[in-house]
């Protein structure tokens, strides 16, 4: 299956010079888990911070959260994968980096979302072995 045919998820962006306050009140706001950290506009993602290492930013530094930029708090590592890969190609590059949440973009370099590791784990069933029974329990 290509990943263009799997749920992609909208991941809101925010620029990297942005406050921990900025960016607390954009994931409230919009309750999001996750936002993609941008440099130089919408397509140039350079990191990403999820909620439980802004939560630990806010438990940590509380008093300075105007002060903390996100560029300080995130995740500097994009691992992109891109629309046209299957689900296996783009598990295989998962396992390979350790990572949990890669961004996806299309042919032309655009950031369309990111995709989370849990969601791709169900997708290659050995239906070979899987009785019809026990796709029942998925």
């Amino acid at each position: 299956m290509k990943l263009a045919n799997f749920p992609i998820h909208e991941a809101p962006r925010i620029a990297a010079n942005a406050t921990a306050s900025v960016a607390y009140l954009t994931m409230h706001v919009l309750q999001a888990r996750l936002l993609i950290i941008c440099e130089s506009g919408p397509d140039d993602p350079v990191g990403w911070l999820d909620e439980a290492d802004l939560l630990a930013a806010v438990h940590r530094h509380a008093d300075q959260l105007d002060r903390l930029s996100v560029q300080q708090l995130m995740v500097p590592q994009i691992d992109a994968c891109y629309a046209h890969q299957t689900v296996a190609q783009v598990q295989a590059l998962l396992r390979e980096r350790c990572a949990r949440v890669p961004a996806v973009f299309d042919a032309e370099e655009r950031l369309l979302g990111v995709v989370r590791a849990d969601d791709l784990e169900g997708s290659t069933i050995d239906r070979s072995r899987t009785s019809t029974s026990d796709l029942s329990r998925l």
